[in-house]
């Protein structure tokens, strides 16, 4: 048995956090509908089984990746509206972290999400 390591759950979170960015890289640049889960782990230098634990298959990796970025733009745009007096001035920054986001979105992306059920 391994002795007990109080950093291994803040190396796997990382692990995580590095493996859902390369996501978002991937799918905001090649879409999601062409790309294999052997192709994303091939990319991202791990294994299937590892992308599998992010999430049990293709479609639910894709929402957990973009769940988590437009989670992220609304947190941004929030934070940065609160800190505006004017109202015109809030609503532009509550709006500015998604339009600077998708800014790297490919075509490909925006279709597959339009056509996604």
């Amino acid at each position: 048995m391994a002795p007990f390591n109080p950093d291994s759950g803040n190396r796997r979170s990382e692990r995580r956090e590095q493996l859902l960015d390369g996501l978002e890289a991937i799918f905001l640049k090649d879409g999601f509908r062409d790309v294999t889960v052997e192709e994303l782990a091939t990319r991202l230098r791990c294994s299937r089984r590892t992308l599998y634990r992010v999430a049990p298959s293709k479609p639910e990796i894709f929402l957990t990746v973009l769940d988590r970025f437009l989670s992220r733009i609304r947190a941004e745009g929030r934070e940065a509206a609160y800190s505006r007096a004017d109202p015109m001035q809030r609503i532009e920054a509550l709006l500015e972290p998604g339009i600077s986001a998708t800014v790297p979105a490919s075509r490909r992306f925006t279709e597959d999400v339009d056509g996604y059920e």
